[in-house]
């Protein structure tokens, strides 16, 4: 870059020395007209200085000027400052051309770099764009930061990008952290390392409470449970929602309420004759395997109860893959119907809970409950979901918004029976309508098996 004159200059931060060879600071430059400018200067002993101009208001300059120096000082090593200098205030932005298609300045050009820019491709299955926003393209991208010039990765530089993410103002949660650990755990191994643990030797995570206890801000997503009379709420505004552009949002997130499933999943079920089948999660673009497949958990399937074979004709479930955002912003909008101020912080995953939670509380056994789920230990199920505090204490047969005689007094006939609600008011106030095709074919799918006749939902 050219160098820039200027009749006055005054350093804002001062000289800020990052070792015996680098400096960087932050100025102000006046030019002959009074107008200011903020510029991050950097010099290399021997070499000219280099100027990048930040911003032309003071206080938006100084906090790009912290953005970008909140990383550099848990960098250690020489090489990965020059890289990151280089990278950050020297290199222009190269932009995307057929030649360089998801080349991105972060990744750098070290062996490091390049081999963990083929995983991301790989793992991604399409060049990887500088918008992309896998946790496995971020997490590789900071581990080449961190790295520096080394080709492998160390445990320094692990260390190094873990203290960065748990600093006592921005620290993350555990929940963020145990997943950047495992992201570079399974990063490891596809870089064929031996001894992948010895990483994590000089990293110790804390726990919730400790966080707490030593009075540190980190974001926790709100993962509650939704009550009963909640839950009752969010099904009648999801069925005020039952435009053709909703639709595939609208039966992922009442497969999640049916089954407790996680929202990556619910859209991933395959409907059959006797049986709800799950054997993959949507994430990326594409179908990958459950979240569990490497604990032994491949597929999850649930036999169809009369119950739920009324849910699933009312609601007209038919589950195609949702994209990530789409089924967010429907989920909110949805929550912000129905639950108004209470929607803050929600997000789909509480669906999961609700269903789980209140399955617990219907006489499903851990065993029945882990299968559904797809989790792999009843332990976690007994600690999360049976002790979990409600504010709802009624019996299932006073919370029952109808009360009909052959539906079951559990979370599916309570979902039913709301759902019905949703579909026809009048039958609060005992109005039945029989001349539904509709409503008569619910009446016959809940007939006990004995007065049951064969009935096709798949017409």
């Amino acid at each position: 870059m050219n160098e820039l004159k200027a009749e006055k200059k005054k350093s804002l931060r001062g000289t800020k020395m990052l070792d015996k060879r680098l400096w960087l600071r932050l100025v102000q430059i006046v030019d002959s007209k009074g107008k200011k400018s903020y510029f991050v200067e950097f010099y290399r002993q021997g070499n000219k200085k280099f100027q990048k101009l930040l911003s032309h208001d003071e206080k938006d300059a100084r906090q790009k000027w912290a953005d970008l120096t909140k990383i550099i000082v848990h960098l250690t090593d020489d090489g990965a400052k020059q890289t990151w200098l280089d990278q950050r205030v020297v290199s222009p932005p190269r932009r995307t051309t057929r030649v360089n298609r998801g080349y991105n300045l972060d990744f750098g050009r070290t062996e490091l770099a390049v081999r963990l820019r083929q995983l991301c491709e790989k793992y991604c299955e399409k060049p990887v764009s500088k918008q992309s926003k896998s946790r496995f393209v971020k997490v590789c991208r900071e581990l080449v930061l961190f790295s520096g010039d080394n080709n492998t990765l160390t445990v320094n530089a692990v260390e190094s990008m873990f203290k960065s993410k748990m600093r006592p103002e921005s620290h993350l949660s555990p929940d963020s952290l145990s997943k950047m650990k495992s992201t570079i755990l399974k990063i490891g191994k596809r870089l064929s390392m031996r001894d992948v643990d010895s990483l994590f030797n000089g990293v110790e995570i804390p726990t919730k409470a400790q966080l707490k206890e030593g009075k540190y801000t980190f974001k926790e997503k709100n993962r509650r449970h939704l009550e009963r009379d909640e839950a009752q709420a969010f099904i009648e505004s999801l069925f005020r929602y039952g435009d053709v552009d909703w639709r595939n949002e609208r039966s992922s997130l009442f497969l999640q309420l049916t089954f407790g499933w996680r929202p990556q999943e619910a859209c991933c079920a395959e409907i059959h004759k006797s049986s709800v089948y799950v054997d993959g999660s949507w994430k990326d673009g594409r179908k990958k395997v459950l979240k569990t497949a490497g604990m032994g958990v491949d597929k999850i399937s649930v036999d169809r109860s009369p119950a739920i074979d009324a849910i699933l004709f009312l609601t007209e479930c038919d589950p195609k893959p949702v994209v990530t955002k789409n089924g967010a912003e429907f989920f909110k909008m949805v929550a912000a119907k129905a639950l108004g101020k209470k929607a803050k912080g929600l997000d789909r995953y509480c669906l999961r809970h609700t269903a789980l939670t209140w399955l617990a509380r219907s006489g499903m056994s851990l065993s029945e409950i882990k299968d559904m789920a797809g989790h792999t230990k009843e332990r976690m199920l007994e600690d999360c979901y049976n002790k979990r505090p409600v504010k709802d204490k009624r019996k299932w047969q006073d919370a029952m918004p109808l009360n009909i005689k052959n539906v079951p007094k559990t979370w599916h006939g309570f979902l039913l029976e709301c759902i019905m609600v949703a579909k026809w008011s009048g039958l609060l106030k005992g109005q039945r309508p029989e001349h539904d095709p509709t409503f008569l074919k619910v009446l016959e799918i809940l007939k006990p098996k004995n007065e049951r006749k064969e009935l096709n939902l798949f017409d």
